[in-house]
């Protein structure tokens, strides 16, 4: 049996949990689209996310616990895809807050990296530098983590 049906019938995902919303002003043209709305499945522990196209909505999910982080809807607009609305999830238990310009450039990440198969950088988080920066970029984008690995100041 192919390995992502057996990993999918074992995820469990959760009520959506309470979710902030955040400006992102994301644009992506029709075959950037059609490749983003494929999403992903986790083919192995060290990838990261789980992502789908739930109800018209690009979610993004861990793969580990099945939390949903990021949601964002896209609308077709002369001739392109512009993301009308990002929320991220609110519950500081499961997902440590960030600045709104912070989860933006994390979700262009995530986005460029693991739909679109292009380098991004991993922004530079409150209060994490150095070597910390390299391994939370690690922890957050697993196999994904070695397409790229500079970092975005803010």
């Amino acid at each position: 049996m192919d390995p992502r049906i057996v990993f999918l019938r074992r995820l469990r995902l959760g009520p959506d949990p309470a979710m902030r919303g955040f400006t992102y002003g994301r644009v992506l043209g029709w075959e950037e689209y059609g490749r983003v709305r494929r999403g992903l499945v986790p083919l192995s522990s060290e990838d990261k996310w789980l992502v789908a196209v739930r109800g018209g909505e690009l979610s993004f999910f861990r793969s580990g616990d099945g939390t949903l982080v990021y949601r964002a809807e896209f609308v077709n607009a002369e001739g392109a895809f512009r993301a009308e609305t990002a929320q991220v999830n609110a519950c500081a238990e499961q997902v440590a807050p960030l600045p709104d310009t912070c989860e933006a450039a994390l979700l262009d990440c995530l986005i460029d990296r693991l739909l679109l198969g292009r380098p991004a950088p991993f922004p530079a988080l409150p209060g994490v530098g150095g070597e910390s920066a390299g391994l939370i970029e690690r922890l957050w984008l697993g196999r994904a983590a070695l397409r790229d690995s500079t970092v975005k100041q803010f």
